[in-house]
């Protein structure tokens, strides 16, 4: 997921691990309004749970599994609050949205504008549904939700564990197309016409002459590495950047006999394939050489392959 955006009055980004000061003081002055719906934010509330939250998030965000920002304001740079993405489902493609503001900053549209941001992000990212969800009685994260334009629902019984009970909720949902946006491709349709491995002529010749393709990433980590068009650019120069000349092959996924798997890794999700790669399913082979600035990645329109079978809470 890309790592900030802004309106241009508040920015949403990452954690970084010089914010744990700045957590503890938001979460510090916000107990009393926080704390009866969201319970990280408890009385007892210290230093050393700021510390652990950006520990959480910093692993989250490695392993692809939830991606939480913090919000600041453009101007001043000051800390307003949180926003995050969480139970990702990308079989269906939607997940979790959550917010919260501190105290001192309530009232004036920043979680309204954080979590606008943060649903643009994740449907540039592929997803084509975002939740929010928040316990009866949460009339704040109501009406956020409401002024962001999701659609309410309904109510959901005994949804939500708080305080040592369950808790009836509302339950909010942002399309892209609420958005303004269209919704995202497919996983298999980008699979099938964009996916991606990089390797050289030399190691192509081999797998020619072997009638199938190999990587020594299959020997040593189960699996060669892919990566969709969107990726492609990264991976070239990170792992192939003192290499002048490369082999770009596009593989047809459904001419794969063996698993192919979207996996996190680089704080994203890759196609890894678990096994070798027949020749027939190499459907173009693209040389590059390396520019003065690094590897340039424009892909051009390639014909789709057949499709396959496919932050806390308010």
């Amino acid at each position: 997921m890309k790592k900030e955006a802004t309106d241009g009055k508040y920015i949403i980004r990452p954690y970084h691990s010089t914010d744990v000061e700045s957590l503890f003081e938001a979460a510090s002055e916000s107990i009393a309004e926080v704390w009866p719906w969201m319970a990280w934010c408890h009385p007892q509330y210290a230093l050393s749970d700021s510390l652990s939250w950006i520990a959480h998030c910093y692993k989250a965000w490695e392993c692809g599994t939830e991606f939480q920002f913090l919000i600041e304001d453009a101007a001043t740079d000051e800390y307003l609050g949180g926003v995050g993405i969480s139970q990702i489902d990308r079989l269906n493609r939607y997940a979790n949205l959550g917010y919260w503001v501190r105290t001192s900053a309530a009232g004036h549209g920043v979680a309204t504008a954080a979590a606008l941001l943060l649903a643009r992000l994740a449907f540039d990212e592929g997803l084509n549904r975002v939740e929010i969800v928040m316990a009866s009685g949460n009339h704040a994260s109501y009406r956020v939700a409401q002024k962001t334009g999701a659609r309410l629902e309904g109510a959901l019984r005994n949804r939500l564990w708080l305080h040592g009970r369950s808790h009836d909720v509302s339950i909010f949902s942002l399309t892209p197309e609420d958005l303004g946006m269209a919704s995202a491709t497919s996983a298999e349709e980008e699979f099938a016409s964009r996916m991606y491995h990089i390797t050289t002529a030399v190691a192509w010749e081999a797998a020619v002459a072997a009638g199938e393709y190999t990587a020594p990433s299959l020997q040593t980590e189960g699996f060669i590495h892919c990566s969709l068009s969107r990726q492609m650019e990264r991976s070239l120069n990170k792992f192939y950047g003192e290499i002048p000349e490369v082999l770009v092959l596009r593989i047809d996924p459904s001419k794969l006999p063996h698993r192919l798997v979207y996996e996190s890794a680089d704080n994203d999700r890759f196609p890894h394939i678990y096994g070798t790669i027949p020749i027939d399913a190499v459907v173009e082979k693209i040389p590059l050489k390396k520019s003065e600035d690094g590897y340039q990645w424009i892909a051009a329109p390639a014909t789709p392959g057949p499709s396959q079978e496919g932050g806390s809470e308010g």
